[in-house]
């Protein structure tokens, strides 16, 4: 009972029980070979194609030589896979580690002469197995630095001390106004499998150093030293007030007025306290004006180099900024006044031409002992000296003038802003070459004082020269001893007294 399909068709045909008809074909069958049919039933296949084409010989000659091309492609695959899983981690750049400053809080740079400036810090791994090394410093306005750290790394935590050197790029625009977080060490890290990596990291806020400050301090100090320049200098004398005058002009390239202050003292001469003006972009007259204290051994103490120290044919100025923004940042700069050596000639006659025929002095403790004057002891109390007590000693002066005077050695100034004196002022005529003079001198036990300094005036002949003398006696410092007894040969040594002899307790006499 079957259909009149073709046969073929893909159908199954059945008969009245529902079995297939034979010549049907089954789902369960091969496949013919007659796959992949393009054009129709009636169309060639597409193997017949490639037999036609001559492709399906081709490759029935040359079946060994395709199957191992094969072989190949798929090894290449499988082992790039295998490189693919196997690539190590990629390289971590970050700077674990921790900086502090070396020094104590407050240190800042050591500036050299060159404009170097030194600072120390401590720099610790957070990773132990990283171990670093400190090459120098980025940041605004630095040309150039290094990095030194002669004690080596620390064998368990891997800390390094390190001194950093900078030298400051003055020309850099940003050295005016850096941030604090613009600062990082440069610095190479080497971890555990030994990879070496050169990075940065970042200088703490809170370090001592404030390098925007320290920066643009050596750059405004670079700038006075190029921008300040001298004109001209005369030195004239007034030998009855024995003082001098150093007239210099000097030229302020700079745009910014400067304030000079004259507060620099020696030893045996002082500068008169006073501020003057430089006036920006111009050239300003400068009178400077010092007065001698000793003539017994007058030196020319202010011409020093202020950062070496050294000897030079000139002065220092210490100047600051009418600029506020700027002078809170800088604080004193130093301007360097020139002269040539006929000039320092001159300085150095009239000095000694000032103090010539001084007399001939010394004097000695013979006694010392505490003493009470309450109206005299208050001005130890107004000068912050609490409790307050007086030293009363006699001093036996030798000398070739005819009368001795004893007094504080306040200034001038001092005297006319009203500040109380330390020593009492005290005189006695001289006796064939001696004088004996009694010093009442306020001090403190807790506020300790160095050996006291008074002044002399000496006169002769109607002229009368100043002298200064350090009191600093085994007699006094025994005495004080025996006011303060919680004072010990320690203390007065580190307050410079000459104790290099045993002392003893209470009053004795010098030999």
């Amino acid at each position: 009972m079957g259909d009149s399909r073709t046969e073929g068709d893909g159908r199954l045909e059945l008969d009245d029980l529902g079995g297939i008809i034979d010549r049907s074909t089954s789902l369960d069958a091969p496949p013919s070979h007659q796959a992949e049919v393009l054009e129709g039933v009636e169309g060639p296949s597409f193997a017949e194609r490639l037999e036609t084409a001559g492709v399906a010989p081709w490759v029935r000659r040359h079946r060994v030589v395709l199957a191992s091309v094969t072989a190949v492609v798929v090894l290449a695959a499988t082992g790039l896979t295998a490189v693919v899983w196997t690539r190590p981690a990629p390289e971590d750049t970050v700077m674990a580690a921790v900086v502090v400053d070396s020094q104590p809080s407050g240190t800042m740079p050591v500036p050299s002469s060159g404009g170097i400036m030194s600072f120390d810090y401590t720099l610790t791994p957070e990773r132990p197995s990283d171990r670093f090394r400190v090459l120098g410093m980025e940041g605004p306005g630095i040309r150039a630095s290094s990095a030194a750290s002669p004690g080596g790394t620390n064998t368990s935590t891997g800390a390094i001390v390190s001194t950093v050197s900078v030298v400051p790029e003055c020309d850099d625009p940003a050295v005016t106004k850096p941030a604090v977080d613009s600062y990082r060490l440069k610095v190479e890290r080497t971890n555990a499998l030994g990879h070496v990596l050169d990075g940065v990291v970042a200088v703490p806020s809170s370090t001592s150093a404030q390098w925007p400050n320290q920066v643009l301090a050596a750059c405004l100090q670079q700038w006075l030293r190029e921008r300040v320049t001298t004109e001209s200098v005369t030195v004239t004398s007034d030998p009855s007030t024995f003082s001098f005058l150093i007239d210099t002009r000097l030229h302020n390239d700079m745009t910014s007025d400067l304030i000079a202050n004259l507060f620099a003292q020696g030893s045996s001469i002082h500068s008169q306290q006073q501020s003057l003006v430089i006036a920006k972009m111009d050239s300003t007259r400068l009178p400077l004006r010092f007065v001698v204290d000793d003539c017994t051994r007058a030196l020319w103490e202010f011409g020093q180099d202020a950062f070496t120290g050294q000897q030079t044919d000139g002065m220092s100025l210490y100047v600051s900024y009418t600029d506020s923004a700027i002078s809170d940042r800088f604080g004193q700069g130093v301007v360097g006044v020139k002269w040539d050596r006929a000039t320092q000639r001159k300085l150095i006659s009239t000095i000694a031409a000032i103090c010539a025929g001084v007399p001939a002095v010394t004097a000695k403790v013979v006694s010392s002992r505490q003493a009470v004057d309450p109206a005299f002891e208050a001005n130890g109390a107004s000068r912050g000296l609490e409790p307050t007590i007086m030293l009363r000693s006699t001093l036996e002066v030798r000398t070739s003038a005819t009368h001795v005077r004893l007094s504080d050695t306040l200034s001038p100034e001092d005297v006319a802003n009203g500040t109380p004196p330390m020593v009492r002022t005290a005189a006695d005529d001289v006796h064939n070459g001696r004088a004996v003079i009694t010093m009442d001198w306020l001090t403190s036990c807790t506020n300790q004082s160095n050996p006291p300094p008074v002044q002399l005036a000496l006169s002769s002949g109607g002229r009368v020269w100043p002298a200064r003398i350090t009191v600093d006696s085994n007699v006094l410092a025994n005495a004080y001893k025996a006011a303060c007894p919680g004072l010990s040969d320690l203390d007065l040594q580190n307050l410079q007294w000459n104790v290099s002899s045993p002392l003893t307790t209470g009053v004795a006499t010098d030999s």
